[in-house]
């Protein structure tokens, strides 16, 4: 008797708090820090932070023989955000600050359309490649 009476009192307590409207998504409260816009100067310190040791480069200066060198590269968010094709890239390859996507990794290829970046999985020993077009690249350093 004492538990159908435990379970009707949480019963009763779940469906309180759901009819209360415990845990809605559209919350006033929250800040939405997504579309929030970020400014010139935190999108400098960030780059600034990732490309530490990292020298700054021209896309035109960028050669076949720095193929696999470590890199960032600074590239324009296309609108609706960044696609890349599955699986999903190994953790801190790819960063998207306000409209400014950050790819991290060793330089994979070159060509006049782009470049091509790529990082290993940390447990398969697999890379995920990840292409940029040359419009959207924003600024490029390399690793000496």
């Amino acid at each position: 008797m004492k538990r159908r009476c435990c379970r009707a009192c949480v019963t009763l307590w779940i469906a309180l708090l759901v009819v209360s409207g415990c845990g809605k998504e559209g919350d006033t409260g929250q800040n939405d820090s997504a579309s929030a816009p970020v400014s010139a100067e935190q999108i400098a310190a960030i780059r600034n932070n990732l490309a530490q040791g990292m020298k700054p480069i021209g896309f035109g200066n960028v050669k076949a023989s720095d193929a696999g060198r470590q890199c960032l590269v600074e590239a324009r968010t296309p609108e609706g955000g960044v696609r890349i094709t599955p699986p999903p890239p190994p953790l801190g390859m790819v960063r998207t600050v306000g409209q400014v996507t950050f790819y991290a990794g060793e330089l994979d290829g070159v060509s006049p359309d782009g470049l091509t970046i790529r990082r290993a999985y940390p447990t398969a020993g697999n890379f995920k490649k990840v292409e940029i077009p040359k419009g959207d690249i924003q600024s490029i350093h390399l690793a000496p």
